[in-house]
């Protein structure tokens, strides 16, 4: 298929995300987990098709879920450093993670003050995202915690 994914910018996308993935995974499986089947069966009964049911249904349900767990994994994956580096390398004009441009940062000298801006950019990042999640995610977590 003639597709390079070594020391590409793809290559460090795919990297970072499937190392993340089970973040939201694990997520949106608690989601569907408390969804109750009676719902899924008498949209059956009243004629529902899968589709049906699973954009009726299912997906309004895990809502929340999807987006919480999406930035969780945006999150992870933006922090992601040991897979990236193996997979995608750290060669300038290549895929690079945001904690990589802080470590190829901090081994050049004089780039201490770019270092620490990129720390800015990554503690701004992660406190929006903290709160995004606290917005999006079920204000009722004593449940998810008893499944955990």
């Amino acid at each position: 298929m003639n597709i390079d994914l070594s020391f590409s910018v793809v290559g460090a996308v795919i990297a970072a995300v499937m190392v993340s993935l089970g973040l939201g995974v694990r997520t949106f499986l608690l989601a569907l987990l408390d969804i109750d089947r009676r719902q899924i069966d008498m949209a059956y009964l009243l004629g529902a098709s899968s589709l049906q049911t699973l954009f009726f249904i299912i997906l309004p349900q895990c809502r929340k879920a999807l987006l919480g767990g999406s930035v969780l994994v945006f999150i992870r994956a933006l922090s992601e450093f040991g897979a990236t580096i193996v997979f995608a390398g750290s060669s300038f004009g290549g895929g690079r993670t945001l904690a990589m441009a802080i470590w190829v940062g901090m081994e050049v000298p004089g780039q201490e003050r770019l270092c620490i801006f990129l720390v800015l950019i990554a503690i701004a990042i992660s406190v929006c995202a903290l709160v995004a999640v606290e917005i999006v995610m079920p204000k009722n977590t004593e449940k998810f915690m008893e499944k955990l």
